[in-house]
């Protein structure tokens, strides 16, 4: 399979823009646009709408959607509808990172037994099964989608950081979707992870998609973009575990330790103050376009198939086409 470029709007852009987007990106040859949900902006499955009635051949999905803050039929005929809108160009990003919204009173101590139990209920929903279930989170009597589905099988992507998730996507999904600041030594390790997964349940790894978030953005901007950029990254390597997006090393490495110790213990600009551009260029994709490309193929030869840019200071319209044009 040839190297595809995707891109990601997580609910911060007006959809009369997105709608452009959408459209440029698919004049542009892109493979895809994933839809991120991040509370309270506007939501991924009106985003994948708006994108599904403005396009005609690129490829539309969550990345992603949880399975707390709606149920598994809703998901269904939601996605169902839009999979009709698009005539079959849909999939479906799910993922669990957000589960501690505390201010919804939302906590889960299971998140892989919560993703399997609500990937399989969908499936089974958008078959065209009857479904009776009773879970931990969820208690389905009868319940069956009210309409013929445009596809009974939608593609259903991981959204991943740690080796459990990671090995859940290889055993059930048909995809993984590797987070923002995964660099290429911790794709080495993900696929390592996945792998084993799908060999626990007699799978292949040339049978699963790899997608991969990246924060993107080009040179000239720079002054404006590093300084909160580096702060951002900052706050989200304050979540526990994610040194192991460093890779296997990043366990070990003292930059990354200093930063993420800084970071857990709420000195935020003492941490972002602490990212050196080496630390900077391994967890994001920046330069000319020339540049950007080369890193680009650093991920596609480290085993993504689907780079997923996400555009950070730099307009995404002028991301699109410089990355186009290489």
């Amino acid at each position: 399979m040839n190297p595809r470029l995707g891109i990601t709007f997580g609910g911060e852009v007006p959809l009369p823009d997105l709608v452009q987007y959408s459209r440029q990106a698919e004049a542009q040859g892109f493979d895809s646009l994933w839809m991120a949900e991040h509370y309270c902006l506007r939501d991924a499955f009106t985003s994948m709408a708006a994108a599904a009635a403005a396009t005609h051949t690129i490829k539309i999905g969550s990345g992603v959607i949880n399975p707390y803050t709606r149920s598994t039929p809703l998901i269904a005929m939601s996605i169902a509808a839009i999979d009709e809108l698009a005539e079959g160009r849909t999939f479906l990003g799910w993922g669990s990172t957000n589960r501690f919204w505390t201010n919804l009173g939302i906590t889960d101590d299971q998140p892989v037994h919560t993703l399997r139990e609500s990937i399989q209920l969908t499936r089974r929903l958008l078959a065209g099964e009857t479904v009776t279930h009773q879970g931990r989170r969820e208690t389905l009597q009868q319940i069956h989608l009210g309409f013929p589905p445009h596809r009974k099988t939608i593609p259903m992507y991981v959204g991943a950081v740690q080796k459990r998730m990671l090995q859940l996507a290889g055993e059930i999904a048909d995809g993984a979707l590797l987070s923002n600041l995964a660099t290429t030594d911790y794709v080495t390790y993900a696929l390592q992870q996945i792998r084993a997964g799908a060999e626990r349940r007699g799978r292949s790894l040339s049978q699963l998609d790899l997608a991969c978030y990246a924060m993107t953005w080009l040179r000239d901007d720079a002054a404006k973009v590093v300084p909160a950029l580096k702060r951002r990254i900052a706050t989200l390597l304050a979540v526990p575990g994610r040194e192991i997006l460093f890779g296997a090393e990043g366990v070990t490495n003292p930059a990354v330790l200093h930063v993420i110790d800084a970071a857990k213990k709420g000195r935020i600009d003492e941490a972002a103050a602490s990212i050196s551009d080496d630390l900077l260029h391994a967890v994001t994709i920046s330069g000319t376009a020339a540049e950007c490309t080369h890193r680009l193929h650093e991920y596609f030869q480290a085993g993504v198939k689907v780079v997923v840019i996400r555009p950070v200071g730099t307009a995404p319209d002028r991301l699109i086409d410089a990355l186009a044009s290489e």
